[in-house]
């Protein structure tokens, strides 16, 4: 493995053939077996995000998935090992408010005490332990996407009062969750 100096004249010390023991190895890429430079000892094995993200897809779809759900949770070390325990346990199952059945394609991960909008710039402790507690594992639920994204920042209980008061008229339950959906859709383009 030849190690050069630094990145920016990797292509020039490469055709010089000069080695140094600093800064950059070469690697190959497990997915598209392109070589790479990487920094010594802290390559991820990918030349890319978008070689790492098409391995991960193909490889270990569950993974993947909470590794896309979890990558803003602050739940410390094995997050993605709880995340994809709690994956392959939901799969299969029906959504809790709805009763559809929940795939890889459909699921989603919910608090069910929403987190909303925080001034994390006052005190960045203080909201990184009020985030670190929205984040734990008993306040994280699996739903489908449709629900997640009606239930917006309604919390479980605010969530499942409005469906059961829904579930008395079918008519008004369409209408509202109708508009809800659209609503919602409108506020993602302002």
């Amino acid at each position: 493995m030849k190690i050069v100096l630094d990145k920016a004249k990797y292509k020039e010390l490469k055709k010089a053939g000069y080695t140094s023991p600093n800064r950059y190895e070469e690697y190959k890429c497990n997915q598209c077996r392109k070589v790479y430079a990487g920094y010594k000892n802290r390559s991820s094995g990918f030349c890319s995000t978008k070689c790492k993200t098409a391995y991960m897809k193909s490889h270990d779809a569950i993974k993947w998935k909470a590794y896309s759900m979890g990558a803003n949770l602050l739940l410390g070390k094995g997050k993605l090992d709880a995340i994809g325990e709690s994956l392959r346990e939901s799969l299969g199952k029906p959504c809790r408010y709805c009763g559809t059945k929940l795939t890889l394609k459909n699921i989603s991960l919910d608090h069910k005490i929403p987190v909303g909008k925080r001034d994390y710039r006052r005190n960045k402790t203080q909201y990184k332990e009020e985030r670190t507690q929205m984040d734990a594992l008993d306040n994280l639920q699996l739903i489908c996407r449709k629900c997640n994204s009606l239930k917006g920042n309604f919390t479980d209980y605010e969530f499942e009062t409005l469906l059961n008061f829904l579930s008395l008229n079918k008519q008004l339950k369409e209408k509202l969750l109708k508009r809800l959906s659209g609503a919602h859709i409108w506020l993602w383009r302002k």
